[in-house]
């Protein structure tokens, strides 16, 4: 459930960032594209081949350019990746400062930064979505870098926590620190 939830906040991520081009698209678009893009990638050599395939979805869905939705298919994943760095020194500063507790605890505030994000992200959204951009330095508005950076948070914990359920249920111990 976690790994799906974090590939619906991708497409949902995505999808904000399209919006900011070109308004009026639809998330199921977007999840279509992303079902289509993963299912490639699994195929083929890396993820790459899957974005090529996820933006060329869209790009024709929505009558743009393939350059120009190449753009926002790279500045996607540049920015993911970024976040993902972010989100690295996020929860190593987490576990780090709640190693010392026990394993309760440690799991209350990890459950209690997810449950704030999701609340975050919720009552964000509908102002952000509105936002247009005339031109790329738009994209450095506090509102818009907030919500991206929670949708991306969001997305990396869910995937490291979906890895711990997968190990524990392969009778694999990782705690939630390590």
């Amino acid at each position: 459930i976690s790994l799906l939830l974090s590939f619906f906040l991708g497409a949902y991520k995505w999808k904000m960032l399209f919006n900011t081009f070109h308004p009026k698209s639809q998330f199921t678009d977007f999840l279509k594209a992303c079902f289509k893009g993963a299912f490639i990638a699994n195929f083929m050599f890396g993820s790459l081949v899957g974005d090529g395939a996820r933006i060329y979805d869209i790009s024709k869905k929505y009558k743009i350019s393939y350059k120009r939705s190449l753009v926002i298919g790279i500045l996607d994943r540049l920015l993911t990746l970024f976040f993902y760095c972010i989100s690295i020194a996020f929860v190593f500063f987490v576990t780090y400062y709640t190693n010392s507790y026990p394993v309760d605890i440690q799991c209350m505030v990890f459950l209690a930064v997810l449950i704030a994000l999701f609340i975050f992200i919720f009552k964000r959204s509908n102002s952000v979505l509105k936002l247009r951009v005339q031109k790329y330095s738009d994209l450095l508005s506090l509102n818009f870098f907030a919500l991206y950076f929670s949708t991306a948070l969001l997305s990396t914990l869910l995937i490291g926590l979906s890895f711990i359920f997968l190990s524990n249920a392969a009778f694999v111990a990782i705690e939630l620190n390590s």
